[in-house]
C-alpha cells in the first residue's frame, strides 16, 4: 500500500530541524522568504492536537481518529515520533511508524517508504 499521508509529532520531530534550513532552501531555489513555512502550515494541512481529540498517544484512539479524519487506511499513513512508546502505539493500529532519532534518519525512513 502506498503512503498517502505523513504525520509528524510537531514538538518531538519538527523542533529538531535547523531553523535556518528553510531560508537556505528558499534562497537556493529563488522562493519568496517564508514560503516553505507558509506551505507547511497552509490551511489545507491538517494539524491534530491530542488535547482537542481528547486522548493522548500512545492510545490507539488517537491513531484511529487521525486515519478516520484523513479517510485513509492505517497502512497508508506514515507516522514518526521521538517516543518509542508512541511509535509502538501507531504500529499496533497498523500505521507505518518509525522512531524519530534525527533528520538524516527521517529522510532515510521516508526514502524507504515513499
Amino acid at each position: 500500500m502506498a503512503i498517502e499521508a505523513i504525520v509528524l509529532d510537531l514538538d518531538g520531530v519538527i523542533r529538531h530541524f535547523d531553523p535556518d534550513h528553510p531560508t537556505r532552501v528558499e534562497r537556493q531555489h529563488g522562493l519568496p522568504p517564508g514560503s516553505l513555512v507558509t506551505a507547511a502550515f497552509a490551511p489545507e494541512r491538517i494539524l491534530f492536537n491530542t488535547a482537542e481529540i481528547g486522548v493522548a498517544k500512545p492510545d490507539g484512539a488517537v491513531f484511529d481518529h487521525v486515519c478516520r479524519s484523513l479517510d485513509l487506511d492505517p497502512g497508508a499513513v506514515f507516522f514518526t515520533d521521538d517516543s518509542p512508546g508512541h511509535v509502538a502505539g501507531a504500529e499496533r493500529r497498523g500505521l507505518v511508524a518509525r522512531h524519530f532519532v534525527g533528520p538524516p534518519e527521517l529522510r532515510a525512513d521516508l526514502d524507504h517508504v515513499l
